[in-house]
């Protein structure tokens, strides 16, 4: 069976993969890389299907040569090489003849090529799927975020390109100098205590027409003789 496509030579996993640098192009290649695949996956699935009916056919010609050489062994005089009619005997006669095994090998060479078909089908259905998915949602979803700036970098005025975004954090911060809190009402400040002197009033004096009474004499203590 004539191999259309070579074996998996393709490099597909290196034509899924997107270059989020070069939108453009890849959209513009999505489409004929999409084609491509498809059509190596369909070539696959051809060559299996023609597989299996080549299966089938030989798988027939196997059943019929059995057949035959199983009459030959029936007859009589049977086989020189045949040591009695039985039907294990004549089922191993079968098996050891030359006409026997080469449709045999025929069965076992197209079982090989089935699998072979059957293996690069499923390999080929993989780009397919990821191909199908990389143009509904991976390459809009990443002109979506390209739109936003999301691989942008951050620049200083007149400064061009920073290469850290620390860098520029403090490049920036040195340029505006210190921030400027304005206060947005103002601060109370406690009033100074003032200390006032505790006014005492004089001692009054008794009313006129009221004698003042004598001052007090501390008695003096009597002496004995």
């Amino acid at each position: 069976m004539t191999d259309h496509y070579p074996e998996i030579g393709i490099d597909y996993q290196k034509d899924v993969k997107i270059d989020k640098h070069h939108l453009d192009d890849e959209l513009v290649s999505q489409s004929s890389k999409m084609v491509e695949y498809t059509k190596y996956y369909a070539q696959s699935m051809f060559d299996t299907r023609q597989a299996e009916k080549t299966l089938k056919v030989v798988q027939d010609d196997l059943k019929n040569v059995y057949s035959e050489l199983d009459g030959e062994a029936r007859k009589t005089p049977p086989p020189t090489d045949l040591a009695k009619q039985t039907d294990e005997s004549i089922k191993q006669w079968v098996y050891r003849q030359q006409k026997y095994r080469a449709v045999q090998q025929k069965v076992y060479d197209t079982m090989d090529t089935l699998n072979k078909c059957q293996y690069k089908s499923d390999l080929l259905f993989g780009p397919v799927m990821a191909f199908n998915v990389r143009g509904k949602n991976s390459l809009p979803e990443l002109v979506r975020l390209f739109g936003m700036a999301y691989w942008s970098e951050p620049r200083l005025e007149g400064r061009g390109l920073a290469p850290d975004i620390a860098q520029a954090d403090t490049e920036r911060a040195i340029m505006q100098g210190p921030p400027v809190i304005p206060l947005t009402q103002p601060v109370a400040m406690p009033e100074p205590k003032v200390h006032q002197p505790v006014y005492r009033a004089p001692p009054m004096a008794p009313p006129p027409g009221i004698p003042k009474s004598p001052p007090l004499r501390r008695p003096t203590p009597k002496t004995t003789e």
